[in-house]
């Protein structure tokens, strides 16, 4: 059962064995690879990797970094933490957060900013952007005068 506590989200550690189960079987199978071949690249018995993907047990920590590597993906996703398997960088990572709290200050639902589309939403972060650093510099300016005036 999922518990929500201000808005955040909580999974037990049954379905976050189940959640990463299933993200790791599709990957893999997106690869076109079988499990034994991924057991094998992993240098793990083929019954080990399976019962990670049958969410028997999580895969051992030692071996999650080679497993991202070789699923093209990462941590995040793997845990449940985020929903993209593969982002592109860090920066686009970024990007999207800020779109996301953008379209949520503007009470704009994420199916109704599809409609927006790419172009118009960066857009409208470039335009609040470029805002939020002009009201910082014109805060800084007058601190800085504001700290003359006391001399």
């Amino acid at each position: 059962m999922e518990t929500i506590v201000k808005g955040v989200q909580f999974m037990t550690e049954e379905q976050r064995l189940q959640k990463m189960a299933s993200r790791i079987k599709n990957l893999r199978s997106k690869k076109g690879i079988t499990q034994i071949e991924m057991a094998k690249r992993l240098k793990k018995s083929q019954s080990a990797y399976a019962a990670w993907e049958a969410g028997e047990r999580f895969p051992p920590t030692d071996t999650m970094p080679e497993l991202v590597e070789k699923l093209d993906t990462t941590y995040d996703y793997l845990y449940g933490i985020s929903d993209d398997p593969h982002p592109k960088n860090e920066k686009e990572l970024i990007l999207k957060a800020e779109e996301k709290t953008l379209l949520k200050l503007l009470g704009i639902p994420e199916s109704e900013a599809e409609v927006l589309g790419r172009e118009r939403i960066n857009t409208l972060v470039n335009f609040y952007r470029f805002q939020l650093t002009e009201a910082l510099n014109e805060y800084n300016k007058r601190a800085d005068r504001k700290e003359k005036d006391e001399k």
